[in-house]
C-alpha cells in the first residue's frame, strides 16, 4: 500500500504531499522536483505500479516483495537499489529489526518496507525542517541511511551494559543461569554484525569515485555515515570477543567451584577414613587387643579419632590444600 507521496519543490523550497500517485510520472518530468514515495506492506499491484511509473527492473522489485534480504547495494542504469535495516532495543525479544528497501534516482527516492518503520517518520520530520533541493534525492537517501545507522548506537550501549552485568554475575555473585544470558547476548552481537558488515561494504562501494553519481556536498555526508559504521563495526567485533571471553570465564568459574567442592569433600573423606581406621581396628574379633578391658578405652578411641582428624586438618592447612 502506498502510504504517501511527497514532493520537494525547488522553487518554493517546501515539501508538499501529493494526493494522487498517478501523478508521479508527470512530476518526474518537471525540473526542480524531488519525489519521495513510501510503500508499506507492498502488494504485487503496488510493485507493478512502481515498475510502470519509474521503470524499475524486475529483480529488485522481487526483492521488495520477499522480506529478510541481506543488506546490499546494486546499480541499475541511472538509479540505485539498496537494502538496509533499522534496529530497536526491545525489552521482550532484545532487538527488533526493520527492513527497508530503497530506490534512489536523480530526482526521486522510493522506500519499501513490510511493516511500520520508525525512521520513516523521523526522516519525514528532518526533511520537512531542512529540505535541500540543491543536493538532490541523494540527500534524502542520506537522511534515511543516517537515521538507520544512528539506531545502531543504542544497541552498542546496550551490549556494553549487558557485558558489565554479566561480568558481575560471573565474578562477584556467581549465577549458574548466567550462561543463557551470555549466549543470548552472543546471538544479538552476531545478528548486529550480519547487519553492519554488509552495510559497511555497501558504503565502501557507494563512495567509490568512479562508480558514484553523488554530488560533492552529499559525498561528504555519506563519508560521515561510513565513519559511524566503521566505529560500530569495531565496537561489535570487540564485544563479540568479550562475549566469547565471558563464556571462557564462566567455564573457568564452574571448574574452579567444582575443584573447591572436590577439595572439601576430599578433606572430609580423608578425616573420616582415619576415624574409620581406628574404629575398624578396635572392632576386629581378636581375643587379645590392648585397651579392650580398659575402663577408659571408649573415651581413648574417640579422642584418638578427633586428635588424628585435627592433625590432618592442620597438615592440610600448612600445605595450603585448604
Amino acid at each position: 500500500m502506498i502510504t504517501f507521496v511527497k514532493l520537494l519543490n525547488a522553487e518554493t523550497g517546501r515539501v508538499e504531499r501529493v494526493g494522487n500517485p498517478a501523478e508521479i510520472s508527470e512530476l518526474l518530468r518537471q525540473p526542480g522536483r524531488i519525489v519521495w514515495l513510501d510503500v508499506q506492506a507492498p502488494t504485487p499491484q503496488d510493485l507493478a505500479l512502481l515498475g510502470e511509473e519509474f521503470g524499475f527492473h524486475q529483480l529488485p522489485l522481487e526483492d521488495c516483495l520477499k522480506a529478510h534480504q541481506r543488506p546490499k547495494f546494486e546499480r541499475y542504469g541511472e538509479y540505485y537499489f539498496m537494502v538496509f535495516y533499522e534496529v530497536e532495543k526491545d525489552p521482550t525479544v532484545g532487538m527488533r529489526m526493520y527492513e527497508v528497501a530503497m530506490f534512489v534516482g536523480p530526482a526521486y527516492v522510493v522506500t519499501v518496507h513490510h511493516a511500520a518503520v520508525p525512521l520513516i517518520h523521523q526522516v519525514e520530520t528532518r526533511w520537512e525542517i531542512q529540505p535541500s533541493a540543491e543536493e538532490g534525492a541523494s540527500y534524502l537517501a542520506y537522511l534515511m541511511m543516517d537515521s538507520a545507522v544512528d539506531s545502531y548506537f543504542p544497541m552498542i550501549d546496550h551490549f556494553s551494559d549487558r557485558l558489565e552485568a554479566l561480568e558481575e554475575a560471573i565474578f562477584d555473585r556467581f549465577d549458574p543461569k548466567v550462561v543463557a544470558r551470555i549466549f543470548e547476548l552472543k546471538k544479538q552481537t552476531l545478528m548486529m554484525r550480519r547487519l553492519v558488515s554488509p552495510l559497511r561494504d555497501v558504503f565502501l562501494l557507494l563512495l567509490r569515485r568512479e562508480t558514484t553519481t553523488l554530488g560533492q556536498r552529499t559525498y561528504i555526508y555519506y563519508q560521515d555515515v561510513l565513519d559511524h559504521l566503521l566505529r560500530i563495526s569495531d565496537a561489535i567485533d570487540t564485544y563479540r570477543d568479550l562475549v566469547t571471553s565471558a563464556v571462557d570465564a564462566y567455564m573457568s568459574q564452574v571448574s574452579n567451584r567444582t575443584n573447591e567442592v572436590m577439595k572439601v569433600l576430599t578433606v572430609f573423606s580423608t578425616v573420616l577414613m582415619t576415624a574409620a581406621l581406628v574404629a575398624g581396628i578396635y572392632g576386629m574379633n581378636f581375643k587379645y587387643i590392648p585397651e579392650l578391658d580398659w575402663p577408659h578405652g571408649y573415651a581413648y578411641s574417640l579422642a584418638l579419632m578427633v586428635g588424628l582428624g585435627l592433625v590432618q586438618i592442620a597438615l592440610f592447612k600448612w600445605r595450603r590444600y585448604i
